[in-house]
C-alpha cells in the first residue's frame, strides 16, 4: 500500500466520523448530544481510522521487504552453479595463453589454423553464453560495488573476444593465410586470456559468496 492511499483513507475516516455524527441526529437521537460529542466523535473515528491505515502500511510495507529479500537470496542461489560455469572457462584457458605463445609468437610463425581459430571462438561463445544467462541477469541486481564492476569488465571483455573472432574471420580468407596477421591476432588473444583468467576467477567466487552476503 502507497503511503498516500494510506493518508487518503485516514481522510476518508474523518469524513465517515462526521457522517456519523450527522446520522445519529437523523435517527432521532438528541441533537445536542451530538453537538457536544460531535468532534470528539469524529476525532476517535479518525484517528482509529488513521492508526489502522498506518499499521497496514507498515506491515505492507514489511511483506514488500520480505519479498524482494526472498526473490534475493533465491536469485542468488540459482547463480551458484553459473560461479562453477565461469571457474569451468577459467580451468579451459588456464593452458590456452602458452600454447598460443609457443605456437605462434616465435621467429617463423605458421598460419593461423582453423582448429586454432575454433579456440578463438569458443573462447567467445563460452563468455557470451555465460553473460546472457537469465539467472546471472536476476542475480546481477544484487550484486555489490566489487561484484558490479566485475560483471561490467567482463562485458569488456565479451567485446574482445567479439573483436577477436572478426579479426581471425578477415585473416583465414584469403587462399594463403598471413603469418603476420596470424601473430598479431595471436598476441591479441594471449592478452584478452591473461586479461580474462582473474576476472573469471573472481566473478566465480563472488557468485559462489552471493546468497550468504545477502
Amino acid at each position: 500500500m502507497e503511503r498516500s492511499d494510506g493518508w487518503f483513507l485516514a481522510i476518508v475516516g474523518v469524513a465517515i466520523g462526521f457522517i456519523c455524527g450527522i446520522a445519529w441526529v437523523d435517527v432521532g437521537m438528541p441533537p445536542n448530544w451530538v453537538a457536544t460529542y460531535q468532534t470528539l466523535i469524529t476525532g476517535v473515528l479518525a484517528v482509529g481510522a488513521a492508526a489502522f491505515t498506518v499499521n497496514a502500511m507498515h506491515r505492507s510495507d514489511d511483506r514488500q521487504k520480505e519479498l524482494t529479500l526472498r526473490d534475493a537470496r533465491r536469485a542468488a542461489k540459482n547463480a551458484v552453479w553459473v560461479g562453477a560455469y565461469f571457474n569451468n572457462i577459467y580451468v579451459v584457458l588456464e593452458n590456452v595463453s602458452d600454447y598460443f605463445r609457443r605456437k605462434y609468437l616465435g621467429s617463423s610463425p605458421p598460419p593461423l589454423s582453423s582448429d586454432d581459430f575454433a579456440k578463438i571462438r569458443a573462447f567467445r561463445a563460452n563468455l557470451k553464453t555465460g553473460m546472457e544467462l537469465e539467472v546471472l541477469l536476476a542475480a546481477s541486481k544484487n550484486f555489490g560495488t566489487s561484484m558490479s564492476g566485475t560483471y561490467e569488465v567482463l562485458k569488456v571483455l565479451v567485446q574482445k573476444a567479439d573483436l577477436l573472432v572478426r579479426m581471425g574471420e578477415k585473416a583465414l580468407k584469403p587462399a594463403t593465410v598471413d603469418p603476420i596477421a596470424s601473430k598479431n591476432l595471436a598476441t591479441r588473444f594471449i592478452s584478452a586470456v591473461e586479461d580474462s583468467k582473474p576476472v573469471l576467477k573472481t566473478f566465480s567466487e563472488g557468485l559462489a559468496r552471493l546468497e550468504g552476503e545477502i
